[in-house]
Order: structure tokens, then sequence, then C-alpha cells
């Protein structure tokens, strides 16, 4: 009898491991697919995940769209350790549009930290390589935290040339939110560098055409 039992719970272990594995995977994917509309929906699904037993391919996915929701919920997020999975895995496996969200990620994290030039490092990595895969969105991303770094490092005029150039690109990439709120920061660039009918004129503009966004209306103020 027992030696059946074990047979049974030889054949049913793998199967259930299995069952679980295919269910992760299509929470993964479920989460990714809603990170940019619906994030909080993504973070929720996530942390109903359990990690611990993740490893490779699941186990970087999981960590770079963990980082990406705490972000898009506005949560920052101090300890690198679990983006530093991702970008690792993603490095190493090639996997470009992965790499560059996790490196975005990781740059976030480190300029939370104050760890500038870590940040602009993870930056210009990703930069790079949304310059290969031509996406405006992750280049108005890597630009926008580029000119926050130099904002940060109190250098004005390479702070208003990133953010300029990310508000090309959100344009470009058809990210109208993202590119009313880098305009703004472009705004507030121009005042720190003592251009202050310039920034007037520019958050003026933005907040006039865009009157009815009462967040960005507060943001702007």
């Amino acid at each position: 009898m027992k030696y059946y039992i074990k047979l049974l719970f030889a054949i049913l272990i793998p199967i259930f491991i299995a069952c679980s594995d295919s269910t992760t995977k299509k929470n993964l994917i479920l989460a990714e697919s809603l990170m940019t509309e619906q994030p909080d929906s993504a973070l929720s699904i996530l942390r109903n995940i359990n990690s611990t037993s993740l490893k490779g391919y699941n186990q970087a996915l999981y960590a770079v769209l963990y980082s990406h929701a705490q972000y898009r919920n506005y949560i920052i997020e101090m300890n690198d350790s679990l983006i530093s999975i991702a970008v690792n895995y993603f490095r190493e496996h090639n996997d470009k549009n992965h790499l560059m969200t996790a490196l975005y990620c990781q740059g976030r994290i480190r300029v939370y930290n104050g760890n500038y030039s870590g940040g602009m490092i993870s930056s210009i990595e990703c930069e790079e390589i949304a310059l290969q895969l031509k996406d405006n969105y992750y280049l108005g991303r890597a630009y926008e935290l580029m000119g926050e770094i130099f904002n940060e490092t109190y250098d004005d005029e390479k702070a208003i040339d990133k953010l300029h150039k990310s508000a090309e690109h959100y344009n470009k990439s058809g990210r109208n939110d993202n590119y009313r709120y880098v305009m703004i920061d472009l705004a507030a660039s121009y005042a720190n560098h003592g251009e202050y009918n310039r920034c007037i004129e520019l958050s003026d503009s933005i907040m006039d055409n865009y009157i009815n966004d009462k967040s960005l209306i507060n943001y702007g103020k």
C-alpha cells in the first residue's frame, strides 16, 4: 500500500508543479499586458504570485514587471536587488525589449538612492537599446531620466537638452500624457537656468491647452 501511495505522489507532484508553472506564466503575461493601461491591476496580479519558487525566465520577468509596476503606481522602490536579477538575465539572453525596461527601472531606483552616476549608466544603456529598436517611447523615458539627473546635479543646460529630446520622442510615440508632464519639467529647467520668461511662456501654454487636466495643472503649479 505504501508503495502505491509513493508512486501516486511521484506521478501527481510533477503534474501539480507543471500546472502551477503554467498558471504563473499566464499571470505574468496578463500583468505585462495590463501594465500600460491598468498598472494597479498589474501590480495586484504580481503581488499574488509566489515569487520565491520562480526560476530562470519567469523569475527575471517577474522581477522587471514588479519593479515596473511599483514605479507605475508611484511606489518608490529603494532596493535594486530584484531588478538586478532581471538586468543580468535579459542581458545574458539578449532579450532587448525586457532588458530596456529593466535598465530603465534600475536607473530609476539608482536615482532614488542618490546614485546619479549609476542612474546615468543605466539610462544611457537603455537609450542605446531604444535606438536599436527604434522605440520612441523608451527614448523619451531614457532622456527624461537623464534630464532629471542633470537637474539634480545642477547642470541646467544639459537638463534642458535631454528634456527637449524626451518631449520630442514622447510626441513621436503618441504618449501625450508623458509629453505634457515632461514639458512642465522642461519649463522648470528653464526657471532653474534663469530663463523665467521662457519658463512662464511654456508652462502657461501647456496648462492653457490642457485646462481640464487637473492633475497636470496641479503638477504645473
